[in-house]
């Protein structure tokens, strides 16, 4: 859908009924396997896996459900990449706190936030989420999110030396939204939006914990199943048709760089 305000009138970004519809015809338009991994309440959470010759990409958004950009513009990314989908290994995890996202909150409705669980091996979700990822381990990593504080786009990165694919993925996204101006983001100093890491995980796992009180799903990912992490992010008072189209635009160039 290319016209803004029809966007804005007819979506339905936090409908999850509808979000699990969508994903249930992209799975069985790329062949890939869909499955309920947990459940909270009445409310189940998804897994996609598609498995093929290729190196892994693993994906997910709505770890905060008022996030809404994320977990919108995965699913039309999906849509719009189905060929390219059908061919790879690849993990999607398309919604971790649907009750978050039907309420428009943050947390879930334990008023957990759930990206600082990722240390509690035995956090129902956590461990559910660990029992699908098993022992694998991805080229590259992305966790969807969005900042209310933010004035553009920024991410952050955990990779080695040389294997950046931050400085192309935001000088793709900023004919969309700009960059996030400021040179420190939320404490941490950032070189043009992007918040890069190439050094020693296990001390930055503790700074973040005490910190934030809890393990990101990006730290998480990086210390035992990604080579590369990525967690980015939109300006949450940005237009939600632009913050999707950002959102896409980082997908199809962190997929297909």
């Amino acid at each position: 859908m290319t016209n803004e305000r029809q966007f804005l009138l007819q979506h339905s970004a936090h409908d999850y009924d509808d979000l699990v519809r969508r994903w249930e015809q992209v799975a069985q338009s790329a062949s890939l396997q869909m499955e309920c991994f947990h459940q909270s309440g009445d409310l189940p959470h998804f897994f996609l896996r598609g498995e093929a010759d290729s190196e892994g990409v693993y994906l997910s958004a709505g770890i905060h459900g008022d996030e809404a950009a994320a977990t919108l513009g995965l699913i039309q990314w999906a849509e719009t990449s189905v060929e390219w989908i059908a061919t790879q290994s690849i993990l999607i995890f398309p919604c971790l706190n649907p009750w978050g996202l039907i309420n428009n909150r943050r947390h879930n409705a334990d008023d957990e936030d759930l990206n600082r669980c990722f240390g509690q091996t035995n956090h129902p979700l956590i461990k559910d989420w660990a029992a699908v990822i098993g022992k694998n381990r991805f080229q590259t990593a992305a966790c969807l999110h969005e900042d209310y504080d933010a004035r553009g786009c920024y991410l952050y990165e955990l990779s080695p030396p040389g294997s950046s694919l931050g400085e192309r993925c935001l000088e793709a996204t900023e004919a969309i939204i700009p960059r996030e101006p400021d040179a420190h983001i939320e404490g941490r100093p950032a070189n043009n939006a992007l918040i890069y890491h190439d050094g020693d995980l296990e001390e930055l796992t503790a700074e973040l914990e005490k910190e934030e009180g809890g393990l990101p799903e990006a730290i998480q990912l990086a210390i035992n199943h990604a080579e590369r992490s990525l967690t980015f992010e939109t300006p949450s008072e940005y237009s939600l048709y632009l913050r999707v189209q950002a959102q896409m635009t980082f997908l199809d160039t962190m997929t297909r760089p």
